[in-house]
């Protein structure tokens, strides 16, 4: 088990459960384990009392979640309350709604520190957009 994504995710799971997932990724053969690896940065331990922030399998740094825009997929979505459709992306089968425009990246950093959902930052030629995970 010396791959990086593996480490990683091992390291995202609780204490209790590091064993158990630990002994499971030992007894997986070589195109499973292939497999597993790729599915490490969309597989989510829901821990007690943690922030939503890694709901969406993404990692907690800000650098893990500023994505090329032409990696998304540009879509509306109906939010409750509103008539009007709403501006998203879906980015790994995740839909993020649109948070704020700036064009400060310290800006974007002070907010991102903030934030308790889920998020993800796109550049566009007149500044950063930050979206927020749509559970």
């Amino acid at each position: 088990m010396s791959n990086l994504q593996i480490n990683a995710f091992l390291r995202s799971t609780p204490p209790e459960q590091r064993q158990l997932w630990q002994r499971f990724i030992s007894s997986l053969n070589e195109t499973q384990l292939s497999l597993f690896v790729e599915l490490c940065p969309d597989i989510t331990i829901k821990k007690k009392d943690t922030k939503l922030l890694a709901s969406d399998g993404l990692g907690q740094d800000l650098a893990s979640r500023v994505v090329d825009i032409k990696l998304v997929q540009r879509k509306h979505i109906m939010i409750e309350g509103d008539d009007k459709p709403f501006p998203a992306i879906v980015y790994r089968q995740h839909t993020y709604s649109l948070f704020r425009t700036l064009q400060d990246w310290a800006e974007v950093e002070k907010i991102t520190s903030r934030l308790r959902l889920g998020y993800l930052v796109t550049q566009t030629p007149k500044g950063w957009v930050i979206w927020v995970h749509e559970p």
